[in-house]
């Protein structure tokens, strides 16, 4: 079994795409690892995504660059031929489950409609729940 869960931050829009009909959105996510630099900075990876069919259709709906991300895939790893000639390989995620996690780093961007119901679910008190 081969799974990966990542929470970080889109580095662009997702851009759409398709194959035999389905819709894919493609975006990349920065995440911070634990790891530093010798001068105290942590080291981000950079992972390629996709996301398909109604999933992919919600990520192109609702994510823009910068919005925190948490989601759970597979690693695929691709090869391909580069400009070059040379074989070259890519692994990429494939991802199976997103949790929008809030608004980009920009304050004057739209909210989805999760962010907009988010405040009245915080607001709930533990009394009020059923266990």
């Amino acid at each position: 079994m081969n799974k990966v869960f990542i929470i970080g931050r889109l580095t662009a829009d997702p851009t759409q795409g398709s194959f035999d009909g389905s819709t894919c959105a493609n975006f990349s996510v920065a995440a911070d690892t634990r790891s530093k630099t010798k001068d105290g900075k942590a080291i981000t990876n950079f992972y390629r995504c996709s996301a398909w069919r109604g999933l992919g259709d919600n990520c192109l709906k609702y994510l823009h660059k910068g919005d925190r991300v948490s989601m759970v895939g597979d690693l695929v790893h691709k090869s391909y031929i580069d400009t070059k000639g040379q074989e070259r390989y890519q692994l990429d995620v494939t991802v199976n489950d997103v949790e929008f996690m809030g608004g980009g780093r920009n304050p004057n961007a739209q909210t989805t409609p999760q962010q907009q119901s988010a405040p009245a679910a915080q607001a709930q008190s533990t009394d009020e729940l059923p266990f």
